[in-house]
Formats: structure tokens, C-alpha cells, sequence
């Protein structure tokens, strides 16, 4: 009787004949539980394997490397997925666009595209709008700086602004300039 070792997440022989050993590796994407290299199966007259684990071979981890990233794309949700898992990219906290879905292969690489995340502005602060100020700090995005200045007939000291990314999304973060 001949018989062929091929369930996806389980050790893998090629084509073995009753009493002879095959020398077992997982399948793509699966990897030696144990931590061994490699595992020994004997075909048996029924045609099954003897020394056949369960938990022999383990799914792996897909890379992060392999991710399709952009500027702005958050990818924290695909650490450690595992091979046939997925994950969602979203965009970070200061940018907006659509989540998008990418799944790990047997390759131990990620398939899928990356969010278009957009840079969004901070928005203005109530006082840079009032009727005594001028400012340049519109359409300003994460960290670009802009300023502050009285208008003509007004006194006061220039006031210089970061836009930064804060919990609750940009906002801007204001100094007064040095003289």
C-alpha cells in the first residue's frame, strides 16, 4: 500500500510504502512545532503513519515587513497574524481615509493594499480667527509650524503654532516667538 502525507497544517511525506520511514517537514507556512527540523513517520499496513501528531506542525507569523504601507497608515493590528489570518490597516490619528484588509499567505507575506491616508489640517484655534489677528496658519498639517501676528493698529507679541497630533486628533500647540 502506498499513501501520500499532504493535510495542510500537518508534517508532509512525499509518496512512502508500508514499513519505510519518510522524513516529515510541514507544509508551506507551517512550521515544526517541537522546534525540530524535521520529524520521522513509518507507513503502517493500513496505510496510515505511525508517530502522526496532532500538533505536529504550528501555523507561522507573516512578516511585517511584507505589508503594504504609506504615510499615515497604522498597521498595529498585524502583529503576529498568523499564516491565513488578517488584519486591518487603518490610518493614524492626524489622517483619514478608508480601512482596507490584508491577509497573510503561506509565503509568510502580506496580500492586500494600504489605506489612502490623507494628511488632515488642525483645525483653528477661536483666537487665530479674531478680529485683532492675522495669522498663516491655514491648511497647516502635522508638524509644520505657522504664526500669529496683531493686525495694524494692534500691539502684541508674535505667537508661533506646531500643529501636532494629540489623543483626541491635530491640534495645534502655541508658543510666544522669542524677541
Amino acid at each position: 500500500s502506498i499513501k501520500q502525507l499532504t493535510e495542510p497544517g500537518r508534517p508532509y511525506c512525499d509518496i512512502v510504502m508500508v514499513d519505510k520511514q519518510c522524513r516529515a517537514s510541514c507544509s508551506a507556512g507551517f512550521e515544526v512545532a517541537s522546534g525540530d527540523s524535521a520529524m520521522y513517520f513509518t507507513c503502517v499496513p493500513n496505510g496510515d503513519f505511525s508517530g502522526w501528531l496532532l500538533t505536529a506542525c504550528r501555523k507561522q507569523i507573516c512578516k511585517m515587513e511584507s505589508l503594504p504601507l504609506g504615510k499615515g497608515v497604522d498597521s498595529s493590528s498585524c502583529e503576529g497574524v498568523e499564516v491565513d489570518g488578517s488584519c486591518s490597516l487603518t490610518c493614524e490619528i492626524g489622517f483619514q481615509g478608508s480601512s482596507t484588509t490584508v491577509t497573510c499567505g503561506t509565503d509568510l507575506a502580506f496580500s492586500g493594499s494600504a489605506p489612502n491616508c490623507q494628511q488632515l489640517p488642525c483645525a483653528l484655534e477661536s483666537w487665530m480667527e479674531g478680529a485683532r489677528v492675522t495669522h498663516t496658519c491655514n491648511d497647516t498639517t502635522m508638524h509644520q509650524k505657522c504664526s500669529t501676528f496683531c493686525k495694524t493698529g494692534y500691539r502684541g507679541n508674535p505667537m508661533h503654532s506646531v500643529c501636532l497630533n494629540e489623543s483626541s486628533g491635530v491640534a495645534f500647540k502655541t508658543n510666544p516667538l522669542d524677541a
